[in-house]
């Protein structure tokens, strides 16, 4: 599973729209779709936090799939 594939999987897990989690994360859906669709291979820290903060996911995993989701 890539990086991409996680992101989507925390999102449906959420149950929100591309637009509600972009919303939320300070992205434009179109920019957050083009990471779900894997044309952007990374993603900043600072939005990796927000993930972390907003929603208790662990970082690591999103970016290795190594450790704990949460």
């Amino acid at each position: 599973m890539e990086l991409h594939d996680r992101l989507k999987e925390i999102r449906k897990d959420l149950n929100l729209s591309q637009e509600e989690f972009s919303e939320r994360l300070g992205l434009k859906q179109g920019s957050y779709s083009d990471i779900e669709r894997g044309k952007t291979k990374n993603i900043s820290g600072t939005i990796l936090r927000l993930i972390e903060n907003l929603y208790g996911v662990n970082p690591d995993w999103i970016i290795s799939g190594e450790g704990e989701k949460k």
